[in-house]
């Protein structure tokens, strides 16, 4: 193990790691801000029921985006590192655009890693290929690949938001007492959406209908990544984190057959 080379590639995961926790600090100080809630309700004609809809959206802040960008530039920084010591050392002079091989599709990663990673030992290939790092293979790194080509090649990744939890019902306060699942404190929990309802919110989009002699819910928000091959319905900082914590495996894994 090259110790230099892991330890460079620890540094970028710390740095990583410390822009994820700002990233939800101005995630937090976004919804603390807002000068009224993003939610309205209405009464049914019948005066029966009330529905809780998403009435306007704040728009989100351009360092969102960057501090994200910043996220993911860090943890391929890390994996590159280590890409770059699974090259023998004669080779490292003519070794060029070494980059940690994220492929498209599983048929097209050993011509990947040939480009890439010039002169990887068999032992080191069998590693790589454990890992999955294409395609629908190893989600989270080809998530990290594709977010951070797109924030190389153009200006913002594009966020919107999505209700992560609700305060409980009645009902539901009732119930979680009977079952003894009750916890004094815990108020809220992890919001259902209506059927018809998309993750990623709009104004205008109902999110609970009850009674309408049951007290005010609350909702929570967060910012969620909305861009073309990335499921939605995680929180951003959520899936930055768990990406951290796929690259950081994978460089203890790799950094065994660094030269």
């Amino acid at each position: 193990m090259n110790l230099e080379i892991y330890d460079e590639a620890q540094a970028k995961l710390c740095w990583a790691d410390q822009h994820i926790s700002t990233l939800e600090s101005a995630v937090e100080n976004l919804f603390n801000s807002l000068d009224s809630s993003p939610i309205a309700s209405r009464h049914a004609p019948e005066g029966d029921t009330i529905t809780y809809f998403v009435r306007e959206l704040p728009a989100i802040p351009p360092t969102v985006a960057l501090i994200a960008g910043d996220v993911l530039h860090n943890l391929h920084a890390a994996l590159d590192y280590i890409a770059y010591g699974l090259i023998p050392a004669a080779d490292r002079p003519n070794a060029r655009n070494n980059k940690f091989p994220i492929a498209h599709s599983a048929k097209d990663f050993p011509s990947l890693v040939g480009k890439l990673v010039p002169g990887l030992g068999n032992f080191a290939m069998e590693a790589l290929w454990r890992l999955r790092p294409y395609k629908g293979g190893n989600e989270y790194l080809w998530h990290l690949h594709r977010l951070n080509n797109i924030d190389k090649h153009r200006l913002l990744l594009t966020f919107g938001f999505m209700c992560v939890g609700r305060s409980l019902t009645a009902d539901e306060k009732l119930a979680a007492k009977a079952s003894g699942r009750h916890r004094p404190g815990k108020s809220y929990v992890v919001a259902k959406r209506p059927s018809d309802t998309p993750i990623i919110l709009s104004p205008g989009d109902e999110l609970l209908t009850v009674g309408a002699s049951e007290p005010p819910v609350g909702f929570r928000f967060d910012v969620a990544i909305r861009e073309a091959g990335i499921p939605e319905g995680m929180p951003l900082a959520l899936h930055l984190r768990f990406i951290h914590m796929e690259v950081g495996m994978v460089v203890r894994e790799m950094a065994y057959f660094t030269q």
